[in-house]
């Protein structure tokens, strides 16, 4: 259970789509699906009896798992309700639901999860990586074919999951860097440490002018200037010389009345 971690449903339909009952080449991933494989990665035991869905089972063997081991099956077309099962086994029961048959229907108990269950007992254990091997052929069968649509017909996510991601253990590269290489998700780009955002500066509004009205007024305010300061100097000239005539003719006047 503990290697399942989360899936990526795109890399399961594109699992799906490029496996062949023996191998799966796909862009970089290109691997060959056995028995032993499924086992190694997975981590269940080898050796153990082989069994999928279309085997028969004894009734007696599972009816441990029932609240009233006596009672009469005939009624159920659909499943044994799970309120008919020991407490116990209701959990076991939704773990193999969930993670191994992944079908998508809960509350209902069928004859292949009761073979499944039984393998929590002693002397009743099966290779279940024959079993997942077994189940994903179907699974890629129905899709390939068209028996259903993709989305309807897919499952086993995690189990995808956990497969790709040995293989590429195998070969020295990791889950992240088959998502990117494959084009399931965008590589992530990391800032430097301590670089700043750099933000342009909004000139006030009396600057908001056109780039050549901007840069024509810049070049005329030192021309302008000039101008100011050439009329000021003249002003100040005629000023000076006005005072200048008028302290001379002063002084002649000063002059005629001492004589």
């Amino acid at each position: 259970m503990e290697k399942f971690d989360g899936h990526e449903k795109e890399v399961t339909k594109s699992f799906t789509r490029a496996y062949d009952d023996i191998e799966v080449q796909n862009g970089d991933v290109k691997m060959v699906l056995t028995k032993s494989f499924i086992t190694e990665a997975t981590g269940l035991p080898r050796m153990r009896e082989s069994w999928f869905k279309n085997r028969r089972i004894e009734e007696r063997e599972w009816r441990v798992f029932l609240k009233n081991p006596g009672m009469n099956m005939s009624e159920f077309k659909k499943g044994i309700p799970v309120m008919n099962l020991k407490n116990k086994w209701r959990n076991l029961l939704l773990i193999i639901q969930n993670f191994i048959t992944c079908e998508g229907i809960f509350g209902n108990m069928f004859f292949y999860h009761a073979r499944l269950m039984m393998n929590f007992l002693d002397g009743n254990e099966i290779n279940l990586a024959c079993f997942l091997l077994q189940s994903l052929r179907k699974m890629v069968g129905s899709i390939q074919r068209k028996i259903q649509s993709i989305d309807s017909a897919l499952y086993h996510y995690g189990l995808v999951k956990i497969l790709i991601k040995e293989h590429r253990r195998n070969i020295g590269h990791n889950w992240e860097d088959l998502l990117v290489r494959n084009h399931f998700k965008e590589a992530e780009i990391e800032e430097p440490i301590g670089k700043t955002k750099r933000t342009r500066r909004k000139l006030p509004i009396k600057d908001n002018l056109p780039l050549e009205q901007e840069k024509h007024s810049e070049d005329e305010t030192p021309l302008a200037d000039m101008l100011v300061n050439l009329i000021k100097t003249n002003l100040k000239r005629k000023v000076t010389s006005n005072k200048e005539g008028i302290s001379s003719k002063e002084k002649i006047e000063q002059g005629k009345v001492k004589k």
